[in-house]
């Protein structure tokens, strides 16, 4: 049994979700976490709120493999190293075009901009390590402010049952969150 280190909740270790705010030690002023799926999604929508970048986001996935969610900056990701090199700097413009335009309400609330293309896993043909997008734009997306993203996150990842191994929230910058393997 560990306990949540946020509301002290006991919980069997396999139900710990960690949250990372220092991305890995990469960022001094930031937080490591071991928390129940509740202070997960409130941690997360803490963050959302202060985020001022806009961001692809992409439905978690249930895969054997995958026990993470992390955030990627643009400038990050053209410079990430996975099994076959390089991410080319290609797929990192990709993701720059499917960003909602400036200016773009929240197709959900329609009351604040947009600031995340929340995109199913089709966008990359659900293969998560994929150095390119989907090119047929056969995926779902919305364009969605902070509050609604929480809110359907909540629900793709209560309905996968996911717990995170690893999860990074977003900084301000224009990014992509998306399911890993650590």
């Amino acid at each position: 049994m560990k306990a949540c280190e946020r509301c002290g909740t006991s919980l069997d270790k396999k139900h710990v979700n960690g949250f990372d705010s220092t991305r890995m030690g990469r960022r001094k002023n930031g937080e490591k976490l071991k928390l129940c799926r509740n202070c997960l999604f409130d941690k997360f929508s803490e963050y959302l709120s202060r985020y001022n970048a806009r961001a692809l986001a992409v439905y978690p996935m249930k895969d054997k493999h995958v026990n993470a969610y992390v955030f990627y900056t643009i400038e990050e990701l053209a410079k990430t190293t996975w099994k076959t090199g390089k991410w080319p700097l290609k797929y990192a413009e990709q993701i720059r075009l499917t960003l909602p335009p400036p200016n773009t309400m929240c197709q959900s609330c329609g009351t604040r901009h947009a600031l995340f293309a929340w995109c199913s896993p089709e966008i990359y043909s659900s293969n998560y390590v994929s150095d390119k997008l989907n090119p047929e734009g056969t995926y779902r997306r919305e364009f969605l402010c902070g509050n609604c993203l929480a809110v359907q996150f909540r629900n793709k990842v209560s309905e996968n049952d996911d717990v995170f191994a690893e999860f990074m929230p977003p900084v301000d910058a224009d990014g992509f969150l998306t399911s890993w393997e650590v």
